[in-house]
């Protein structure tokens, strides 16, 4: 089980995402250095700015799953199975509506959006189109805190 210093090493600075626009930040910079405390990095391959998210956690080798809105294939495929299981938390940079239904299957699994932070949305999206940093996790991660910007 991933213990709290994991946790927080892994997602220290996931919250400064939502102010980045479309900049990326090196792989450092986003939290991800090296740690395991995520099972899975998710992103929606529709975004360059999800995709950019999705590449700084590859460097890390955190494992990735590509989605395009639809989130049904990495649910009863991959996600379902590893919760299942009492699996690790699941982080990502997706659409809101795919992560409304991510968070209604995790609930399922005693799982829950632990952090959220909408993203802005830059000229390259579709009108209407948000983007949601966020961390589904045992409800008990709610209570640790997600540090600011490094």
């Amino acid at each position: 089980m991933i213990n709290r210093r994991d946790f927080l090493g892994s997602v220290a600075v996931l919250s400064a995402a939502g102010a980045f626009g479309s900049a990326i930040l090196s792989s450092q910079e986003w939290g991800f250095g090296g740690h395991r405390a995520f099972y899975k990095i998710i992103y929606d391959s529709r975004f360059p700015v999800s995709v950019r998210f999705a590449g700084q956690a590859r460097q890390s080798g955190i494992p990735l799953a590509a989605i395009t809105g639809d989130i049904t294939h990495l649910w009863y495929d991959d996600l379902y199975h590893h919760w299942k299981s009492g699996g690790r938390p699941i982080a990502g940079l997706i659409a809101a509506p795919s992560l409304f239904c991510l968070d209604l299957l995790a609930r399922d699994q005693g799982l829950r959006v632990v952090h959220r932070e909408d993203v802005a949305v830059d000229a390259t999206m579709p009108a209407r189109t948000a983007l949601a940093l966020f961390i589904i996790a045992a409800p008990g991660a709610a209570r640790m805190s997600i540090g600011g910007a490094v």
